[in-house]
Order: C-alpha cells, then structure tokens, then sequence
C-alpha cells in the first residue's frame, strides 16, 4: 500500500491542559460537512475543528457534554469517550462502560504501586450512551444543542422537535449494563476492568435507527462481540432514552427470544473492535489488542454488517480484511477514523491515533492523521 496522506488537525492549545493536551488522547472522529468532531477519551467534552484547507483542519471549538446532557456525576469526571456516530441528526456518543484498574507509577514506593494494581474503581459517566441534536448554522458549520427544530424533511407527520437524551442510568450503570446482567456471555465480563479483557465499548455506528457498539473486550475464543439495538423515548421524560424489546434470536430448542439487544460474534482472529464506521450497507471496522499492548492494528469491512439484527456468528467469509495500520513502539496506536469522500467520488479513511510520536506532532498543539484509500 502506498503512504497515506496525512491530514492536519490544529487544536487550540488553551483548551487543553499540561497533563492531557487534546492531540495526545484522540479516541473518536467523525465528519459532518466541513467539521470534524473529535474527543479525548480523558475529557467530558467534544471537540469541533473546521475545514481551513484541503488537508487542514483549525479553528477548535469545545463543547461540555455537560451543557447538553444530564450527567450522573461532576464535569470533572472524564466520560471515557469511545464511541461517536452521526446519523444527519443527532451526535451519537458512547463511553466506555468499563471498569478502571488504576496503573501503577514508578514515582511510587513499590508497595503502592502493588496497591493501585488492587484499585479497580467504578467511573459512572462512562456509562454514557447519549444523543445531541448536531445542525448546522447559518455559517455552514454543525453546532449541538439540547433542542433543535426538526428538520424541514422528515417524515410525513413526524414534527418533534429533536432532542438532546441518554440511556437510563441506573446506581451503577445504565440501562444496557443492567440488561447485560443476566447475559450467558456477557455477565462475567462486567466486573472486570476493560483493559483487563473486561467490559469495554470502543466503536460506534448508526444505520436506519440502529445503533451498533463495538467491544474492545471481550474476546471470546478469537471472536469480537458487536451488540446491536434500537432506542425510544421514555413516555415521561423526553430526554431519557429507553431500550426496545424485540425478536432477535432462537434458542437451541427453536424458540424466538426477545431481547433488548443482539449479539454479533466476529472472527477477527483474536482481535477486539476499536471503532465502527457505516459504509453503504457494509460495517467498516477498526480492530486491534484487547489488552494494553504493541499488536497488529487492521481495517476490516464487515459485509451487510450495516443491516445486521439478529444474534449471529459472523465467519471470515463475510470479513474482508482491507489493510493494516502501522504504529510504533507504545506510539500512534489507531483509535478512530472517519469515511472521507473525496470530490472525486473515492471514499478514503481518515484515521487518528492515541499517543502521538513526535514525528506526528505539529507544533505547539497540531499533530498529524493519516488519509487511507478505502477501494
């Protein structure tokens, strides 16, 4: 494969701090227009940079989720953002839903630092599963509000204006976590910290009302778990979200099961999902380690991904593997991309990475992603 091209985001360095600049943490990217939204996975805030030239991007906006969602717990709580999808409406974002085991730092006396490998601590904002209205303005470029007009074409009879809302949280999680509960393959998983193979959404994506969640972790006999499910509006409250009920599998006797979501078992070769990205009616996937390690990074395309519905284990067959993406040693590891189309009618990928290498650094806060061609 020939060099990517490389694309420049330029974050404003004021709106970062010391210990965790912007460009160092890029978890998630998504495009509408000219914009690019991004986050730090150790932020409670989006990130909007605009087009400024065919490979530029500036102009760094901030916005608190705060400001649009009723969070469970303080600003200064990071959401864990792993997941963002735009459906021509709404933002969609994701945190991690994991537990944190906390790292041990060579500052420490080594006593504590066995101690912090003991600490596994419950962060209830990354149970964050949440739509914001995303419109653009009279200048061209996408703003979030909580309420927004409904769009001038929607369905007939369809009116409602459109609203800022989040999954149910519950004392510990959420809606979906709760349901996860009862889960043959699942349950276990929820009580280990994500970077431990436990629990842990990293991709995001929206096709015809459903929403897709990729799993970094677990992974079950080489197999990666996507779960799939459709959300409403509580009767009650216009700015909670419910998960729906449905039909989605038969058990070993023949039965139809109703659940409030799908499971999807990928043959990623051991491999977990790092993000998600609808193409048509395909799913574009970002795979990679489960754990915190130098492994293989690849692009895949899952084929009729895009309209999956049902439980399912899903063969190398229908897994087409398109490249892989280079990385360093500890550095420029692959943790979300974004389709890009360009003019030309090719669509491309647009890739970022968490833990930067100086050599993708531009300046005080600038640092470099990399263009991919799709094919």
């Amino acid at each position: 494969m020939a060099l990517p091209a490389r694309v420049l985001l330029e974050f404003d360095p004021s709106k970062g701090d010391e210990a965790h600049p912007v460009r160092a943490d890029l978890s998630v990217a998504v495009r509408t227009g000219d914009d690019l939204w991004l986050a730090s996975d150790e932020t409670a805030t989006l990130e909007r940079l605009s087009r400024v030239g065919p490979h530029h991007f500036a102009a760094h906006e901030r916005f608190a989720l705060h400001d649009f969602l009723d969070l469970p717990a303080d600003e200064d709580e990071e959401v864990d953002i792993e997941g963002l999808g735009f459906d021509g409406q709404y933002l969609w974002v994701a945190g991690s839903h994991g537990l944190k085991r906390k790292k041990p730092k060579k500052r420490l006396e080594e006593a504590e630092q066995i101690e912090r490998l003991a600490d596994v601590v419950r962060e209830r904002n990354r149970y964050l599963l949440a739509r914001i209205p995303c419109v653009p303005a009279k200048d061209g470029r996408y703003e979030l509000k909580r309420k927004a007009d409904a769009p001038r074409r929607v369905p007939i009879g369809d009116k409602r204006p459109l609203t800022a809302a989040h999954l149910a949280f519950d004392g510990k999680g959420n809606e979906l976590t709760q349901e996860l509960k009862d889960d043959e393959h699942l349950a276990p998983f929820l009580g280990i910290p994500g970077k431990d193979n436990g629990f842990d959404v990293e991709g995001l994506a929206v096709s015809d009302g459903r929403l897709y969640l990729g799993l970094r972790g677990p992974v079950l006999r080489g197999f990666a778990v996507v779960l799939s499910m459709e959300l409403e509006e509580d009767d009650d409250d216009e700015h909670v979200l419910r998960l729906v009920r449905r039909r989605v599998a038969k058990d070993t006797a023949g039965d139809r099961v109703k659940r409030s979501y799908a499971k999807h078992f990928l043959d990623l070769k051991g491999m977990g999902i790092r993000e998600l990205r609808t193409h048509g009616k395909d799913l574009l996937i970002l795979a990679g380690p489960t754990m915190v390690l130098d492994g293989t990074i690849a692009v895949f395309r899952w084929l009729g991904g895009a309209g999956a519905e049902c439980d399912e284990v899903v063969h190398d067959d229908r897994l087409v593997r398109l490249f892989d993406v280079p990385h360093g040693a500890g550095v420029d590891r692959a943790e979300g991309m974004t389709v890009w189309d360009s003019a030309g009618g090719a669509s491309q990928l647009l890739v970022v990475y968490d833990g930067p290498s100086d050599r993708r650094k531009a300046g005080e806060a600038g640092v470099y992603a990399d263009l991919f061609p799709l094919g």
